[in-house]
């Protein structure tokens, strides 16, 4: 017969040597006075009926179904130390390792409710939080609302034992009020459990070879919160605006602060570089200070402006907190960054703990906890994933709960990410967070929808404009702001045959010229089209470099183009969309190829922005141009052309973007001369722009409506991929990949890694970092070099991709080698004929395609 005291029967956690550690009721105890030590010092609860020791209680109980025969038998020791090694064997215990101890814990939940009088569904929710603290929901059983207790066999029994034994420890039962599994609680919860189970699991605060002391626990229930950096942020008080960023705020900064004052939902429309991060960074500030809101994270639409924002970001967080504290990079190759996390160190009512801060470094360092850091930037991909069915969503949806959750360039996303994003909206506002959407070009019908209001109780054309709502519903009153007045861009079509010649003279004369292409492919040749001599500079950047050399490149340019680069003559710089948004750039000219109107106003942006540093008086231009590159068909043409064949007249930009927004902004730019985003009134012609090219359908020919027919059918198809993305209790774990739930991806991409020799014990790679082979143990530096070489390429043009390499140990899944020869040819297994690839330091990943077709987008 098995043993059984309910405090101290079975193991929970082992010791180095394999033998039994902590009995399960230990174990649950240091998870539950964790989680009531996140409660106490960081979260607010998103529910008022329920208390902390309630929640204490939720988290303790998430183990019981360790006390399972298939979880008990892992242990060979324990079954040695208690007599069982042959009882296991004659009851198959071997056998029955397959259903797993979580969902043994949420069965005997939900039968412990349903006996106390709970309603099936009620007692699943409840039950459900402990099943899910391994990242992955399990169905509920479906017992019925009869008498449950013949269900109960001696296992079930003595589960509920040790809930008997840990509610009379912590003081509460478990509770039982009604709730909904797709209440905003129950995931919060599960969020919250697996987090006190991480933390309640580190040895260093819970040996597991000490007996329960619940003085001790407690204490080091404090100090692991503490030293792992999830206490709440001390922030400065009494700062002003000029305080933080070192200069007084325009009108549209003053009006935010007036406009965001509580939790709920914003957004903050203005031209570019009119201070817009800086309003909702101020905003933060009030709320951070007032105890409104617990942290912050900032979500971008690219790795690059997440890397951008997050040095901005962090020296908002240096001059408003009382400790040194960073925020969090949070995206997938935030590791790479030289600049890595490093959280302060907190001293303790433990004098042995002597304030290292590597415990958070560490702990921070998986993907799913980066969002618990109190500050955070990255990218919108890993918010997004706290509303989609990947594994551990949770985690992420409590990790967001009660910060300002900032929403930048929310323009740039298609309708599966924009619904994506609305549903994230919509969640965290049931979680006490604070929303704050930037945006430039954003149509009032989408803004409307974002924040979930009647258009007729927002029907306002100004702009710049802060509208929102509360999170109990209150909508406010709409604050209007005058943007200082820039030049208006002189808009000038120019056939491409001129414009070299056209750059180069304004390059020579002072100007800078920034030149915008749709593809990395045209972007090349235009660069190689520039003269090499003619006495200024001219540079390369787009997404098929190494990191390494893109991290440099990009550095240098936005210094360049920057402020401080203000008097260094004139230049070019050949860029695709990776320049298009959230980059503080100043250039005299623009050459864009056509793209829709949005994108293009984004790149209009960056003209004349720093009018402090380079007046109109010090410019080589009198005026912003914008030279856009004329179609070879005339509008006029356009409108008599057939849907296809208009299709093929616009060439590799129909690959790219929408052919129906492309035809609508070619026939909006035709109406303007000038292109003015504030005026000596405060008005901008942005919205008007927008609308006329989003907007104004009813006069188009047939064939362009056949076009914008295909606009609707995709966003309906969009739209409900991402519905069902976010059923969480049908798909119940997708695969937990940056971008691979919340972006659709029209082309496969692989990692391509150049090799300059290559030995049976060696490989070097193209910065001539060497790595050994065979390769036997992890590196962090060799991992790290393996990735900073790294050019991600199109699949398309490989015949077959191999999934094994030497270096298969740092990269999973598909991936190529590339051996470079002198000649710059890159050889590889696996190419089509048809296909060759070159690397030029200058220019990058050359591909040549021999019989035309696909090109490569951006980024």
């Amino acid at each position: 017969m098995i043993q059984f005291n309910p405090k101290e029967s079975g193991w929970a956690k082992t010791n180095q040597d394999g033998s039994p550690g902590l009995p399960i009721f230990e174990h649950c105890c240091h998870v539950g006075w964790v989680a009531l030590e996140l409660v106490k010092q960081s979260r607010k609860i998103p529910d008022a009926d329920l208390t902390p020791i309630a929640i204490a209680i939720i988290a303790a109980i998430h183990d019981i179904g360790k006390w399972s025969p298939g979880f008990l038998v892992k242990c060979p020791l324990w079954l040695i130390r208690e007599n069982l090694v042959l009882f296991a064997a004659d009851h198959a215990w071997e056998a029955q390792q397959e259903k797993r101890h979580e969902a043994h814990s949420q069965d005997s939940i939900q039968l412990l409710l349903q006996k106390r009088g709970v309603k099936q569904s009620v007692a699943q929710a409840w039950a459900m939080i402990a099943g899910a603290h391994h990242g992955k929901m399990h169905v509920p059983e479906k017992y019925g609302n009869c008498d449950v207790t013949p269900f109960i066999d001696e296992w079930h029994f003595q589960r509920q034992q040790i809930i008997f034994e840990l509610e009379a420890e912590l003081g509460s039962e478990i509770p039982t009020y009604e709730v909904n599994k797709r209440d905003a609680i129950v995931p919060w919860l599960m969020g919250l459990t697996t987090i006190a189970d991480w933390i309640g699991s580190d040895e260093t605060y819970f040996p597991v070879n000490k007996g329960l002391d619940t003085g001790n626990g407690k204490i080091a229930a404090k100090l692991a919160v503490e030293s792992i950096g999830l206490a709440n942020p001390r922030i400065r008080k009494g700062l002003k605006f000029k305080d933080i960023f070192g200069f007084i705020p325009n009108e549209l900064q003053e009006k935010a602060l007036l406009a965001i004052k509580e939790p709920g939902i914003y957004v903050i429309e203005a031209p570019m570089g009119l201070g817009k991060t800086e309003a909702a960074l101020a905003c933060t500030y009030e709320l951070l200070k007032t105890g409104k809101a617990s942290g912050l994270y900032f979500a971008l639409p690219t790795q690059l402006t997440s890397n951008r924002i997050h040095l901005r970001v962090n020296d908002f967080i240096n001059a408003i907190s009382e400790t040194p504290e960073n925020a969090r990079l949070a995206h997938a190759n935030a590791w790479l960054e030289t600049d890595y996390y490093q959280p302060r160190a907190v001293q303790t009512i433990f004098k042995k703990f002597d304030g290292d801060a590597t415990v958070s470094r560490d702990w921070f360092a998986s993907a799913k906890r980066a969002l618990l850091a109190n500050f955070g930037v990255g990218t919108i991909d890993q918010a997004l994933m706290s509303i989609v069915a990947v594994k551990h969503f949770f985690v992420r949806r409590f990790a967001l709960s009660g910060k300002v959750i900032i929403i930048d360039e929310v323009h740039s996303y298609d309708y599966f990410t924009g619904t994506l994003v609305k549903c994230l909206c919509d969640e965290l506002l049931k979680l006490g967070c604070t929303i704050i959407i930037l945006s430039a070009t954003l149509l009032p019908k989408v803004r409307n929808k974002l924040i979930g209001i009647d258009g007729n109780l927002v029907n306002v054309d100004t702009y710049p404009l802060i509208t929102g709502k509360t999170i109990n519903g209150d909508v406010i009153k709409p604050q209007f702001a005058v943007a200082p007045e820039r030049p208006a861009v002189r808009k000038i079509f120019k056939n491409s045959n001129h414009l070299i010649e056209d750059a180069v003279k304004a390059a020579q004369m002072g100007a800078r010229v920034l030149w915008v292409c749709n593809t990395v492919n045209l972007a090349q040749q235009i660069f190689g089209q520039l003269p090499s001599d003619s006495g200024f500079e001219s540079g390369l950047l787009h997404s098929r470099y190494p990191h390494f050399i893109r991290q440099e490149r990009e550095a240098y340019w936005m210094k360049r183009l920057g402020k401080t680069g203000a008097q260094q003559g004139g230049c070019i710089l050949v860029s695709t969309q990776i320049v298009e948004q959230s980059v503080d750039i100043d250039a005299d000219i623009l050459i864009s190829e056509l793209a829709p109107m949005d994108m293009l106003l984004q790149r209009i942006g960056r003209l004349w922005r720093h009018m402090d540093v380079r007046s109109a008086r010090i410019r080589p231009v009198s005026e912003p141009q914008v030279w856009i590159v004329e179609e070879e068909k005339t509008l006029a043409e356009l409108e008599r052309e057939g849907s296809e064949r208009i299709k093929k007249a616009f060439g590799i930009k129909a690959k790219v973007y929408q052919v129906y927004p492309l035809l609508k902004t070619y026939q909006t730019l035709h109406d303007y001369e000038f292109i003015e985003l504030s005026n000596k009134t405060g008005n901008s012609q942005i919205r008007q722009l927008l609308e006329n090219t989003y907007e104004n359908t009813d006069q188009d020919p047939d064939s362009w409506q056949a076009l914008y027919s295909e606009v609707k059918g995709t966003e309906f198809a969009e739209t409900r991929l991402a519905e069902g993305n976010t059923r969480l209790f049908s798909k119940m774990a997708l695969a937990d990949e940056e971008g691979k739930q919340t972006r659709l991806i029209d082309i496969e991409t692989i990692p391509l890694l150049i090799v300059l020799e290559s030995s049976v014990n060696q490989i070097t790679l193209l910065d001539d970092y060497k790595i050994s082979l065979p390769i036997t143990e992890f590196k962090i530096q060799d991992a790290r070099a393996i990735h900073q070489n790294i050019v991600r390429v199109h699949a398309w043009p490989f015949e077959q991709i191999k999934k094994e390499s030497e270096l298969s140990f740092y990269l999973k899944g598909k991936h190529c080698l590339a051996h470079l020869d002198n000649d710059g040819r890159l050889n590889m297994d696996g190419l089509k004929p048809e296909i060759k690839l070159s690397w030029c330091e200058i220019k990058g990943v050359i591909q040549i395609y021999n019989k035309g077709g696909l090109d490569e987008s951006c980024d």
